[in-house]
């Protein structure tokens, strides 16, 4: 019976494990350079090609991209 119940607990450590893992994944994520390049230009052509944006675009392309809203 002891064999079991330590079975039980190695499968209930591993999948939190596993959980954990993949929720600092998730939280460690840092957009490239390329993607928030691409996310901006999508903004800017939103907004309608409208110059002088561009630093805000980025920054809201970079956002995005970190919090996982896109």
């Amino acid at each position: 019976m002891k064999g079991r119940h330590l079975a039980g607990d190695s499968g209930k450590a591993s999948t939190s494990e596993s959980i954990s893992e993949v929720r600092t994944k998730q939280v460690a994520r840092t957009p490239t350079d390329e993607e928030i390049r691409l996310r901006a230009y999508e903004i800017y052509l939103q907004r309608g090609g409208i110059h002088g944006f561009d630093e805000d675009d980025w920054l809201g392309a970079e956002r995005e991209l970190s919090d996982g809203n896109h």
